[in-house]
């Protein structure tokens, strides 16, 4: 009886300093977490300049403060300004961007620099001139910026990589491969990752890390390393290409109408509980945890921070992390191909996340008809048939008589007559 009480007692104390040091670790990372991303917000308090894309008399204007719902105000009264300016078609705020669209005379109108005044008039009255651009918003398919940090980071990963050979051949010292393995271990572990996201924003944080890993990779003389980053780096431009491009082709066509209600900004709620990880963010955190348990172990048996690192890096998640982003790549040229605007490419990244697929079946309809079926009456190849209907057939004019030789598509009643 003695026993079975000491036990019960001992698993309650048990379960109360593991409860404990859950909860310390906890606290921990947290204090940890803000301090980090104070001195972040000191290096990067948030990007003061404002984007602006401009083709055939319409402006997408970066504009402050209007994602936040509670300005509203602001938001009509700067329609009303830029509406007032002689030249001016019309304009319209959309809190959900962050832009307001202005439609204007290119030749009598205003200059882009008129108009960007008087959103800076407007931001000061309601005191949010001074204000950084939210980092935590997906970067618009008009921005050209991720494109130019994109591009700089592979043109220092090809001047790196030609470094890298030259001081292979003049047999120079090397840098420390350790430098290098900490850096690429930051640009792909998730968790570190989305931390420099969250304070930097993600456009920043590629630029940062690329830059920081070509000049390391280049001064320990890792070419083969520089080699898959390039070939990485070149597939994440295609997809941005794409995505421009796809916006500048569908503009026109997305842009709303004078007589539309406005696009206000959202109150977004919070999630009830955090996105679950998918299988890269499983794979990392076993594989950081396997890797530094490597580490303890080869320099505690050899004594060699040196191996000890090299067995840290063998277990680095770059290739799940690159894998992934290969695949989001290409779907996102796929669909930019296919004229779909993919506003936040980071979508693409969660795919692998999914377990339920809630479809919109109005937001999938063209309004264009297809043939989606041929069923032959008496002889005849289905697929032939299929075939040859398809030919005959015009989305644009679905319900008209087509006639090509002694073949005919049209409406029942047509062909009866």
């Amino acid at each position: 009886m003695a026993n079975e009480e000491g036990t019960g007692v001992l698993g309650i104390n048990l379960g109360q300093m593991l409860g404990q040091v859950s909860e310390f670790q906890s606290s921990i990372s947290q204090k940890v977490d803000e301090m980090a991303g104070q001195m972040l917000h000191r290096v990067h308090p948030g990007r003061k300049g404002r984007r602006v894309w401009v083709r055939d008399g319409r402006a997408h204007i970066e504009v402050r403060g209007v994602h936040e719902p509670e300005r509203a105000v602001m938001a009509r009264m700067l329609e009303k300004t830029l509406r007032n300016v002689e030249g001016v078609d019309w304009a319209e705020v959309n809190g959900v961007l962050g832009r307001v669209v202005v439609m204007f005379d290119p030749e009598e109108g205003p200059s882009i620099d008129d108009l960007v005044d008087l959103i800076e008039d407007v931001e000061d009255m309601h005191e949010v001139g001074e204000q950084p651009f939210p980092h935590e918003k997906p970067d618009h398919p008009a921005d050209i910026e991720p494109i130019i940090h994109t591009a700089v980071t592979l043109g220092a990963d090809a001047v790196g990589l030609g470094i890298s050979v030259a001081e292979q051949a003049l047999h120079l010292m090397p840098l420390p491969a350790e430098v290098p393995t900490l850096v690429s271990f930051a640009e792909n572990q998730p968790r570190i990752r989305r931390f420099f996201e969250s304070h930097i924003g993600p456009s920043a944080t590629d630029l940062t890390l690329g830059l920081a890993s070509a000049v390391t990779q280049a001064a320990s003389q890792g070419p083969l390393a520089l080699v898959v980053d390039m070939t990485h780096r070149a597939n994440l431009m295609g997809e941005l290409v794409a995505r421009r491009n796809t916006w500048e082709r569908r503009e026109g066509a997305l842009q709303k109408r004078p007589e539309s209600d406005p696009t206000d900004a959202v109150h977004h709620t919070k999630r009830p509980r955090r996105i679950p990880d998918g299988p890269v963010e499983v794979y990392s955190d076993w594989s950081t945890a396997a890797t530094t348990a490597a580490f303890g172990t080869a320099f505690a048996v050899t004594g060699s921070p040196r191996r000890a690192a090299s067995a840290f890096a063998a277990g680095l998640p770059k290739a799940a992390r690159q894998g992934r982003e290969a695949f989001a790549a290409h779907l996102g040229r796929i669909l930019s191909k296919h004229d779909a605007l993919i506003l936040d490419r980071r979508a693409l990244r969660k795919l692998d996340r999914l377990d339920v697929l809630l479809l919109d079946a109005h937001a999938l309809v063209t309004g264009r008809y297809l043939i989606a079926l041929v069923k032959p009456v008496g002889t005849g190849d289905e697929s032939t048939l299929f075939r040859r209907a398809s030919r005959l057939f015009r989305p644009g004019h679905p319900f008209a008589l087509h006639r090509k030789g002694s073949i005919m598509i049209g409406t029942l009643a047509e062909l009866e007559q």
